[in-house]
């Protein structure tokens, strides 16, 4: 059964919440300030916070804060942020940096227990103190220089004083149990009025508003209206008032504990039109420049409303649910269908709405039929009993459906799969499946009688008897369709979830529909409802907000309008619209918004200051010098525009002069300038919204950059000068550097000579002969032919590589291989060898000099190993150290200082012409470090060589006897 009940409820206000969770240090909030560039501040329990419509810049005591919770704030002559703390510490933000009150001490001297109650600052650097002392009011003023004046205090028992400002701040002096208060202006001392109370004097809270003749003062609870000299009570409050604000308008805002804000409006006569908020205690309510309000609270941060026209129903206000899904206007009636199966009502000339209470049975659907008076088609329950005079038809006993769509003669029916036609005259019923389709969701009867049916998976034609896929004639008709609407006798508008809104002729549904998407200023390809104003105006609801499209049938003076939360509506998502009134209702999923259906005109204004500037990532200050040298040429400039009816959404246009002929748009606040040339500049910007109904300044900085020395006159004599004895300088350094390459050259070339000579010995030859000679005399024919396989490779390696700059590593260590094993045969396998290579070293691509470790080899088996008693090894191992190669070759023979001995009583060659002279220095060995110290010296770095780079280490066993030899040395990685 559906209950009616009569219900009242007033409407509310879209807000803006900022709390914690959108960046505030707490959401225990007590004041708010507006500075004199625009930006905002807001005292929490947690310090103080900056805000310039994008991001929050806290102030506590990690940035110098004498402490965290701070109470009030005031701006003085100077533009300096005053904040008075817990601790009742005053203190002041001026470029911004901290600085602390300097007599501080005198404030704690002279209350040293109780809280400030008011204080200011006036032009002359003096503070003003006023608190609560026992049963009366104590008033100082802090002389700049220090000197504590207590003048202003009332000595009269009887008497009570308010000494105003003029910001309508009040400081008292006086006693309490007084039920007569005296006004004086605090600069001129001049008597004001007085007001008489029936109860004592109180509250040390009094707010005082002069305007055009006429005074508004809250006092104990109470606001009086002085004019002409008498006063009058206009409000009483219920209990004692946190905040009380008088508008530009004169309206009165009191913010209560607990109870959030009441308003009274001046118009009605100070009669109770609003309450908000209701569950929050407000601390302070504030208009900013832009005619915004802020209201502060204790327990979930601040908040914002926009200046607008509109007006929203929400929760708040009585509604059973937030989301409203449909709205239907029955004669004038406006009917609200909720999330929730209810309904609410709003009746002509009644600003409170009423509602519908359905405890289980959901209304499905109303419709009025305006052609034919006193008929009212509903869905579901069964009984129903509107509140109208129409007579209600309940189409449920004929056909069970969710939606109606009133035709010329037929009320269509929408079901999941179905479609029911009931015909008006006639009275008879048909129902048409549709199994095949996806779900219903809207449809629309065409001039010929066709409907049209949308569903999920696009539109569809039925004429009475089959229904076809227009996707057949147009791919775009296969979109999901949320909703038809006509907008002029041949076109529809037809909207998409998906691809925006579509404008159709609909004769033709082939043909390519005028579209319009995001590209084109849509808010959101997400349309779920449209709605024809007249012939040149419709209205796209989505579900970021609501798009107004003008002259919608001409795509290139289609113009679009888009209203948000940031500009009157109560959400952004939307689910239906309807004109009634000439105004737009709008069903959201967080309640209803009434707004007018012409634009908001109305021009915003915004400052926009620049942040900072860089000079080569440099931070300079605008008002430093703003002449650079041609290196300072890369520029940036970071800027904020300040306006919080579009906070967060601000563009910005720009030009560099003379470089930018046009302006720029950009929705980013900083530029970069690159490489400018030398030249006088001037950089502008300036902040606007889509909609350009935005004054905004202009932020200015000219800076000019001068040109390099070198092109001043004087100095190209110099420039010839300096060219001539530079390329005669270059030549002469050109030829040294031609004849030391020579030379290094010449010298690498004589160490490689060398080195071969040093390597392949004449006696090694000789005796590698012999030893074959030897095998082949003994007839061991096999041997002598192995051996002199590897002979002749070993030749072909040796001189093959000679011939080269540098060799990879493998075939270096292959023909140290074939040398060892050579050497090995001829001592009858007197030691082994070992070859270890690190992984990270690729073989095949590091190169190194030729030859390089085969002398040192030579000396360990000719010195360490040929005549040490019993068998031997050497190990040669090559790693990897950054860019460099290192080699460890390691015998255990019998050491350098035995070597020596035995060398001394060796006799030389007996034919040194054929065999060559062997000096008892190793000329091996001096030639390999010659070589080294060469390689390294061609890379071209005098400092990556040094002596040690190559180490021999003499190896010594516990009982400090020998036990062979360790040479270390490096190479580069990679050696051309």
């Amino acid at each position: 059964m559906l209950l009616f009940c009569n219900h009242g409820f007033s409407q509310t206000l879209a807000f803006k919440n900022y709390n914690s969770a959108q960046g505030l240090p707490s959401s225990e909030t007590y004041c708010f300030l507006q500075d004199y560039k625009g930006y905002v501040w807001i005292a929490t329990d947690r310090g103080l916070v900056k805000y310039d419509g994008y991001t929050f810049k806290p102030w506590s005591s990690a940035e110098g804060m004498p402490d965290n919770t701070i109470f009030k704030m005031e701006s003085d002559a100077k533009h300096r942020i005053w904040f008075q703390s817990y601790s009742s510490k005053l203190g002041y933000i001026e470029n911004d940096k901290i600085y602390s009150y300097p007599y501080n001490s005198i404030i704690k001297k002279i209350i040293p227990f109780q809280m400030i109650s008011n204080w200011i600052i006036d032009e002359n650097n003096s503070v003003w103190l006023s608190w609560p002392d026992k049963h009366q009011s104590l008033l100082y003023r802090i002389t700049a220089t220090g000197k504590l004046d207590s003048s202003l205090n009332e000595k009269d028992p009887n008497a009570r004083k308010a000494y105003v400002t003029n910001t309508g701040v009040c400081l008292l002096s006086g006693m309490q149990s007084a039920k007569n208060i005296q006004f004086y202006s605090l600069q001129t001392g001049k008597y004001l009025h007085s007001i008489t109370l029936k109860d004592e004097i109180t509250d040390q809270y009094v707010v005082y508003k002069t305007d055009k003749g006429k005074t508004w003062i809250y006092i104990n609870n109470q606001v009086f209206l002085v004019e002409n000299g008498i006063s009058r009570r206009i409000i009483k409050c219920d209990d004692k008032a946190l905040s009380v604000m008088m508008d530009s308008n004169n309206n009165i805002w009191v913010g209560h504990m607990y109870r959030g804000v009441e308003f009274y409006d001046c118009k009605s006569g100070y009669k109770k039109k609003l309450g908000f908020l209701k569950k929050y205690s407000i601390s302070s309510i504030n208009m900013d420049n832009e005619g915004g309000m802020w209201i502060t609270t204790l327990e979930n941060g601040v908040y914002y409303i926009r200046q607008s026209k509109s007006i929203s129903y929400t929760e708040n206000d009585g509604l059973s649910s937030p989301k409203v899904m449909r709205i239907e206007n029955i004669n004038g009636a406006v009917l609200l269908f909720l999330s929730d199966f209810n309904m609410a009502i709003k009746y002509p000339g009644n600003p409170g709405l009423a509602f519908l209470k359905n405890p289980g049975t959901m209304v499905m659907d109303v419709k009025y039929k305006p052609q034919a008076p006193g008929s009212l088609y509903y869905l579901r329950p069964a009984k129903m009993n509107f509140p109208f005079k129409e007579k209600t038809i309940n189409l449920t006993t004929e056909f069970s459906a969710e939606k109606i769509v009133i035709g010329k003669k037929c009320i269509w029916g929408l079901a999941y799969h179905l479609i029911f036609q009931y015909n008006m005259e006639g009275k008879k019923l048909r129902d048409i499946s549709f199994e095949k389709l996806a779900r219903v969701k809207c449809a629309f009867e065409m001039k010929n009688g066709h409907l049209l049916v949308g569903t999920l998976d696009g539109l569809y034609e039925f004429d009475g008897t089959n229904i076809m896929p227009l996707n057949k004639l147009n791919p775009v008709w296969g979109y999901r369709i949320s909703d038809i609407k006509r907008v002029d006798s041949r076109h529809l508008a037809i909207a998409t979830i998906g691809y925006g809104v579509y404008i159709v002729n609909e004769n033709d549904f082939g043909m390519t529909p005028i579209s319009y998407s995001e590209k084109d200023g849509l808010p959101s390809i997400m349309c779920k409802v449209v709605l024809s104003e007249n012939d040149s105006v419709i209205w796209v609801g989505t579900n970021k907000g609501l798009c107004r499209i003008s002259y919608f049938l001409n795509p290139k003076k289609a113009g679009f309008y888009t209203m948000d939360i940031g500009n009157g509506l109560i959400s952004n998502e939307i689910n239906d619209i309807q004109i009634i009134d000439g105004q737009l209702w709008v069903a959201t999923m967080d309640g209803l918004s009434i707004v007018p259906t012409i634009p908001d005109t109305s021009t915003a204004k915004s400052s926009v200051f620049l942040e900072n500037i860089k000079v080569n990532e440099k931070v300079v200050s605008a008002q430093e010098s703003s002449v650079f040298s041609y290196q300072k040429n890369m520029l940036s400039f970071s800027f904020t525009g300040i306006n919080y009816q579009y906070a967060g959404r601000l563009e910005y246009t720009y030009k560099l002069e003379p470089v930018d002929q046009d302006w720029s748009l950009t929705s980013n606040r900083s530029v970069i300038a690159y490489s400018l040339a030398p030249g006088k500049y001037r950089f502008l910007v300036m902040a606007t919204i889509p909609s350009g109904k935005l004054k905004s300044s202009t932020a200015m900085y000219s800076f000019e950059i001068l040109p390099p020395f070198w092109r001043t006159w004087w100095f190209i004599g110099l420039v010839i000068l300096a060219i001539v004895v530079s390329l005669n300088t270059f030549i002469r350094y050109r030829i040294r550097f031609v004849k030391k390459r020579e030379q290094l050259k010449n010298e690498l070339n004589s160490s490689k000579e060398k080195a071969l000579r040093a390597q392949m010995k004449p006696h090694f030859i000789y005796n590698t002969l012999n030893t074959i000679e030897l095998y082949i005399l003994n007839k061991e024919v096999p041997h002598s032919l192995a051996f002199l396989s590897k002979f002749s490779m070993l030749m072909r390696l040796t001189f093959t590589n000679t011939n080269k700059a540098s060799v990879c590593l493998k075939d270096e260590l292959d023909a140290l291989r074939l040398y060892a094993e050579l050497e090995n045969l001829r001592f009858n396998n007197k030691f082994q060898f070992h070859v270890h290579t690190a992984s990270s070293i690729d073989m095949l691509a590091t190169n190194i000099p030729p030859l390089i470790m085969q002398p040192l080899v030579e000396n360990s088996i000719k010195h360490g190993l040929s005549t040490k008693k019993g068998n031997g090894n050497i190990w040669v191992d090559i790693d990897r150290e950054g860019d460099r190669i290192k080699v460890k070759i390691k015998d255990d023979g019998i050491g350098r200082g035995d070597a020596e001995i035995i060398n001394q009583k060796k006799q030389k060659y007996s034919d040194p012409e054929i065999f060559g002279h062997e000096d008892r220095k190793d000329t091996g060995l001096t030639i390999t470090l010659a070589r080294i110290e060469q390689v390294w010296r061609q890379k071209g770095d005098k400092k990556t060589y040094d002596r040690k780079m190559f180490e021999i280490t003499d190896l010594f066993t516990d009982n400090n006897n020998p036990e062979g030899t360790l040479i270390e040395f490096y190479l580069p990685i990679s050696y051309d």
